[in-house]
């Protein structure tokens, strides 16, 4: 995946995260964390890589071991003072994915949703058709979000982790309600395809 990772790409108008670990595998005897951001020391800096992010935004911040970003709905190409993101460097997830197992990586993030908008992402990494800096997406670039609430409205706004390839369909998982404003909620995402294409996605919501 060439482009940047971050944990905001377009319209979250609240979002606070607590902690984000990447790993590069899904079984546990050969797992390993690649990547961690804890925050805890008023920085977005990693504490086990060397993958330091910035935060971009001049309304988000970092305290009190968490991230916050405060926007209102204003799109990733144009922080300012309406809109922030974390962004990561690039190559982190791909990196993390081919140590440990090869082709396997987790996201895992403590998020407290403030207010939604649709299909504003807490997490997303790849490529997309506006290059560096710019929202993820494109029907046929490779990435991975995780989405707090989408916009099917009549079909419940449900939480939605996703995953898309070069020239393949997007495969996804919906949970049937979208994240609860003002809790606290512990979500991991497994990206697998260690065992060749198209490979599986799971979810782990609050255990």
């Amino acid at each position: 995946m060439n482009s940047r990772s971050r944990t905001f790409t377009s319209n979250v108008c609240g979002l606070m995260l607590a902690a984000l670990v990447t790993a590069a595998s899904v079984t546990p005897a050969l797992a390993a964390v690649t990547n961690k951001y804890t925050f805890n020391d008023g920085t977005a800096n990693d504490s086990v890589g060397t993958a330091h992010a910035t935060l971009f935004g001049t309304n988000g911040s970092i305290t009190g071991g968490q991230l916050v970003l405060a926007n209102v709905n204003e799109g990733s190409g144009n922080p300012g003072a309406a809109g922030a993101y974390l962004d990561f460097p690039n190559h982190t997830i791909r990196n993390a994915a081919i140590s440990g197992t090869p082709g396997a990586v987790s996201v895992e993030m403590w998020i407290t949703v403030l207010q939604h908008h649709d299909w504003a992402a807490a997490f997303t990494a790849g490529t997309n058709n506006g290059n560096e800096d710019q929202s993820t997406g494109g029907p046929d670039n490779p990435y991975i979000q995780i989405i707090p609430r989408t916009g099917d409205g009549g079909l419940g706004n449900d939480f939605r982790v996703t995953a898309n390839s070069y020239g393949g369909e997007e495969g996804f998982i919906d949970d049937s309600t979208d994240l609860m404003i003002g809790v606290k909620e512990h979500i991991v995402a497994v990206f697998e395809q260690s065992g060749g294409l198209p490979g599986m996605v799971k979810t782990y919501r609050n255990g």
